[in-house]
């Protein structure tokens, strides 16, 4: 107990390393929107640092470090690209606007800190694989790969969509309702959640922790389904009519097929 006390203490040390740079990074561009970009890198590090440290290398510790490497990477250099091209988001400003004096502490510890104990939270599935006996149940791991690889997929191409839709200046003031956005007002989003799901599906083998190993999607689906992912993008768009008139036919949030209004 005492050793896997200290190889927790020993990543959340690397985690907090790691944000305090962030942070600086973040006081020098006068950007706090730097921590989206490297959203992705945290469950890297998370994985990597406790895959290192672990007593033995698995199949299955290996297989979810390389899944989790793959999507991280794929999403900071998509959020990145973004990120090069645009002002500070609104959503960080709208939030830290009544911060006053206090501005600098509560960026570290509310964008900055938080943001690992979340990172935290969602990897339990992914921990659990890292230190699981190496044993695996072939059925729980085909599902939950390709309810993975199915989701990284619809995550990929919706966000290709849609970057190629804003760079088209033919579409400026439009709504993008094109391709998997037919279907669904947040594909990413869908895309996102149900990934994290495929991983808790294949830490599954470890079936008496099934209640605690779940506290990963359930935290990633509340995050993007009630706190910063949906309701602030739908915020953006309250007083939109064309995306207005685009909700009231397509689904929030699972692709289903469109109302006819």
């Amino acid at each position: 107990m005492n050793e896997l006390l200290n190889l927790i203490l020993n990543v959340i040390s690397v985690l907090f390393l790691f944000d305090i740079f962030l942070f600086l990074l973040s006081a020098k561009l006068k950007r706090q929107d730097i921590a989206d970009v490297f959203w992705g890198i945290k469950f890297i590090i998370i994985a990597l640092s406790f895959w290192l440290l672990a007593p033995g290398k698995t199949v299955p510790g290996t297989l979810v470090l390389f899944l989790v490497t793959l999507w991280g990477l794929r999403l900071f250099f998509h959020i990145g690209s973004r990120w090069l091209k645009k002002n500070e988001d609104k959503r960080y400003l709208d939030l830290s606007k009544n911060w006053g004096k206090f501005f600098y502490l509560r960026s570290f510890l509310q964008t900055f800190l938080f943001q690992s104990f979340l990172a935290l939270a969602i990897s339990i599935p992914v921990i659990s694989l890292i230190f699981s006996s190496g044993q695996i149940n072939n059925y729980l791991l085909f599902s939950g790969l390709s309810i993975w690889l199915f989701s990284l997929i619809i995550e990929s191409v919706s966000d290709f969509q849609l970057s190629r839709f804003l760079k088209n200046p033919k579409n400026k003031g439009k709504v993008m309702d094109r391709g998997l956005w037919k279907y669904s007002r947040h594909p990413n989003y869908f895309g996102e959640v149900l990934l994290w799901w495929g991983i808790y599906i294949i830490s599954l083998n470890d079936i008496e922790r099934w209640w605690f190993l779940i506290i990963g999607p359930l935290t990633i689906s509340f995050l993007i389904l009630f706190v910063s992912g949906i309701p602030m993008a739908e915020k953006h768009y309250k007083n939109n009519k064309k995306y207005q008139k685009y909700s009231q036919k397509t689904s929030k949030f699972i692709p289903t097929q469109p109302k006819n209004n």
